[in-house]
């Protein structure tokens, strides 16, 4: 859906990008402070599909992204959060590439 998928922290969601160029879309609520690990990682195939992670605020700006490349199967993202609200995860596929991942939300200081 456009609004996304709602995931929590703790959450590890078995998702699939297809077809080729497909984005999908997470929301979680954050508190100013937290710092939130997102990750997105390949799990079959080549694993070499290249998964981008996009993470915007609750103003729609993003604060950070990362890319899986070279072989890493793995996009990762490390975010000190700067205000409470809805955060939005993009993950998506660049290109015509397609397969499955999951998709993990970690908050690292504990609450």
């Amino acid at each position: 859906t456009s609004a996304g998928v709602r995931v929590a922290y703790g959450d590890v969601v078995p998702a699939l990008i297809d077809p080729p160029w497909d984005v999908d879309l997470y929301t979680f609520e954050g508190k100013a402070g937290d710092m939130a690990l997102v990750s997105a990682t390949e799990t079959a195939g080549d694993r070499r599909y290249g998964l981008q992670v996009d993470v915007f605020d609750p103003q729609g700006m993003s604060v950070a992204k990362a890319s899986a490349s070279d072989g890493n199967p793995v996009a990762r993202i490390t975010v000190r959060l700067a205000s409470d609200g809805r955060y939005l995860i993009w993950v998506q596929q660049p290109s015509a590439r397609t397969g499955p991942y999951t998709l993990s939300l970690k908050n690292l200081t504990g609450g």
